[in-house]
């Protein structure tokens, strides 16, 4: 199953609201749990609960290009179970247009469509594959493109993931 537009904007409208509230120590997100590299937070939104876990990359190459903020993001909106285990990524510039970023988890390579300076999975199968290969792997490597054609490398430590998506799940139940 590809993106509905609902699903998308839904993982689009998460993700940018993460940002936000992330973003802001002083808004209304609520930390729930640090899982070393992995954060957990809860946030609810004209009365719809979302939650989601982030890490920043440990290491971004080349390290010569200024960047914004760049995050990974698992989102779960409470009872939507088509709306859980989201994948987003931030990545600090405008992709190149109609470019494709992947993620990487040893030999597990995910492609993933680019829209500004956003990426998301295509499908839901694909998601859930990527959530089952972090669970299991210790890093990820994400390559992307700029709109200026610079090839940059970001890489995650995949250490506490199992235990913030576990966190997330119980505060944004699928039911």
């Amino acid at each position: 199953m590809t993106y509905t537009f609902s699903r998308y904007f839904r993982c689009l409208f998460g993700s940018v609201l993460a940002i936000l509230v992330f973003g802001n120590p002083a808004s209304a997100a609520q930390l729930i749990g640090t899982f070393q590299s992995w954060g957990a937070y809860t946030h609810t939104e004209n009365n719809q609960k979302f939650c989601f876990v982030t890490a920043v990359p440990q290491r971004t190459l080349p390290t010569n290009v200024r960047r914004g903020k760049i995050h990974f993001y698992v989102t779960n909106w409470a009872g939507k179970p088509d709306d859980h285990n989201q994948i987003s990524l931030r990545i600090g510039y405008p992709f190149k247009a109609g470019s494709v970023t992947t993620a990487e988890i040893g030999a597990d390579k995910f492609n993933m469509f680019t829209e500004k300076e956003f990426a998301f999975v295509k499908d839901r199968a694909a998601e859930l594959k990527l959530i089952n290969a972090m669970k299991r792997g210790s890093t990820m490597t994400v390559k992307g493109l700029s709109a200026r054609g610079t090839l940059t490398t970001d890489s995650y430590s995949l250490s506490g993931i199992t235990a913030a998506l576990k966190r997330m799940d119980q505060e944004c139940p699928k039911s």
